[in-house]
């Protein structure tokens, strides 16, 4: 039987198939461990997707935005910065500095994706390894 916080919060799963010297509160409080772990991993994999996410959304909105000043400023009187003959340069650093941004994002949010990745595969390893649970526990933890 599970006692102390478990009970509390209504967290510890009742397990069938361990015996009776104690070992079922160990399997509970290591339930309610490695569920933790998992949702800190799940969370750090989420920031790293919505890294590239917005990687991608800022690339776009700095090509769309440099666009419409390049669209603008040709319409506007001539004692503009940007001419005619300084407009393609123009576009080309906008699209350079655009797609260099959402790539710089895009690592970013890659490698911050795989801390979460090597979270995951290293709580595996450690669950598949417990000696306190069996293999109905260990595919339970790990959402098998």
């Amino acid at each position: 039987m599970a006692s102390g916080i478990d009970n509390l919060l209504g967290t510890a799963q009742p397990c069938t198939n361990v015996p009776a010297d104690g070992t079922q509160e160990i399997v509970a409080k290591l339930y309610t461990r490695y569920r933790d772990s998992y949702r800190v991993a799940n969370f750090v994999v989420g920031v790293g997707q919505i890294c590239k996410f917005l990687a991608v959304i800022f690339a776009l909105l700095i090509i769309i935005v440099g666009v419409m000043v390049l669209g603008n400023n040709s319409n506007a009187a001539n004692n503009s910065i940007i001419n005619e003959s300084t407009s393609g340069y123009y576009f080309l650093f906008d699209v350079v500095f655009g797609v260099f941004v959402g790539l710089f994002g895009f690592i970013i949010g890659t490698l911050i994706s795989a801390v979460g990745q090597i979270q995951r595969a290293t709580l595996d390893n450690t669950v598949n390894n417990s000696h306190f649970l069996s293999n109905e526990d260990r595919a339970r933890i790990m959402g098998l």
